[in-house]
């Protein structure tokens, strides 16, 4: 493949030959540095399709003939001449600038209800808080001596929690919970005999380091 191109109107211009797998000489002109000669040659050979250089990776390296600065391709440079490497690569340009804040989504759905399978809130007296219960359908303060409250749950439960409401008293609240499947003491044929009941609660109050029976509100839920 053979070009001719001009570059400078003080320069000689060489043909651009490559036919023998060498190129001899592209451009001789006497005294311009060799990194402005291998700029030119490369303008050269991108537009004559003939550009003598070897492309490996990142970078373009020729030989740099120390008479007169031609430019050719070999395997090994001449023992005189200097090879010339530069990046195909320019250097990253500075960051730019941040983008504007997207629009605020969409509001969610509403979750699904918990999975308690019944949940309630007895008063102090065994009244049932029906605003705030399911599945529960009645409640009562069976003996006031021992603060046992007897409960109808209209599910089948297999465990169940129980917190005191205490109102903010001085001395904290204890509770425990009895389900009438799980009461091998017999404590519904004392407290709860009847009435449909299936659950008991016992209420406890520690009074200054004394553990004692005490009627309070509770929070209770089952699964």
């Amino acid at each position: 493949m053979t070009g001719v191109a001009a570059v400078h109107p003080g320069a000689r211009c060489a043909r651009i030959d490559n036919k023998g797998g060498t190129l001899r000489r592209v451009l001789a002109w006497p005294g311009m540095p060799g990194l402005v000669i291998g700029t030119i040659a490369l303008v050269i050979g991108a537009g004559a399709g003939a550009y003598a250089a070897t492309t490996g990776g990142a970078k373009i390296t020729v030989c740099v003939h120390s008479n007169g600065g031609g430019l050719y391709q070999a395997r090994k440079c001449a023992k005189r001449d200097t090879k010339l490497s530069w990046n195909t690569t320019g250097l990253a340009g500075a960051p730019g600038k941040n983008g504007t804040n997207g629009t605020d989504g969409t509001d969610g759905t509403d979750g699904t209800d918990g999975s308690a399978v019944a949940y309630a809130h007895i008063s102090q007296t065994g009244t049932l808080d029906t605003a705030n219960s399911k599945n529960v359908s009645a409640a009562a303060l069976a003996s006031s001596g021992v603060n046992v409250y007897c409960m109808s749950v209209a599910v089948p439960v297999r465990n169940a929690s129980v917190t005191v409401d205490d109102g903010g008293s001085e001395y904290p609240g204890f509770a425990s919970v009895d389900l009438s499947g799980q009461d091998p003491n017999g404590f519904f044929a004392s407290f709860c005999p009847t009435g449909g009941y299936n659950v008991a609660v016992v209420t406890l109050r520690d009074d200054g380091g004394t553990i004692a029976p005490d009627p309070m509100a509770f929070w209770v839920t089952f699964n």
